[in-house]
């Protein structure tokens, strides 16, 4: 016996439904495109980040590039203390910054009242030497100075003023 196979019906196609509405996103979906977009914006703050850095190691790594960097600390100081007393205008100090005060103050009591990393403004013309703390944005001491030696190998130390004598009668 042979079985006939009859073909399947033929049914009409089904025609999508067409809406104005758009399509909207699952939560799931939203969230990684937020992750996406916020991990995209760190790579790029990151980048920038790091070419900034390399840009200031490549101008610290020439001589021309640390007077620079010098020039504009020293300006800054000028600056601050500056607010605080009246700085000789036609003049650059020479800056230091004390490292070991207990050995300055032995020598010269000029900065017994400083302390490790303030910073000392020289004004060779002037004479004079300012102790300043940067963190208590005060100065510390002002006195005149004496320069010893010539040339650029003057070197300056501030003089303590001579104790008042008693005026003869």
């Amino acid at each position: 016996m042979v079985q006939r196979i009859s073909p399947a019906p033929i049914s009409t196609p089904v025609k999508p439904v067409v809406t104005n509405q758009p399509r909207r996103l699952g939560v799931s979906t939203a969230l990684l495109l937020l992750l996406l977009v916020v991990v995209v914006a760190f790579a790029a703050w990151s980048f920038s980040n790091y070419r900034q850095a390399q840009q200031k190691v490549n101008q610290l790594s020439t001589p021309e590039g640390q007077q620079q960097l010098a020039k504009e600390e020293i300006a800054q100081l000028t600056a601050l203390v500056g607010k605080l007393i009246v700085l000789p205008a036609d003049e650059e100090p020479v800056v230091a910054t004390i490292l070991d005060v207990e050995k300055l103050s032995k020598d010269q009591p000029f900065y017994r009242n400083a302390k490790n990393g303030d910073k000392v403004l020289i004004y060779i013309k002037a004479q004079q030497a300012i102790v300043y703390d940067a963190v208590r944005n005060i100065l510390v001491n002002v006195g005149p100075v004496s320069v010893q030696g010539s040339g650029s190998q003057a070197a300056a130390a501030p003089v303590e003023p001579a104790a008042e004598q008693p005026a003869a009668e």
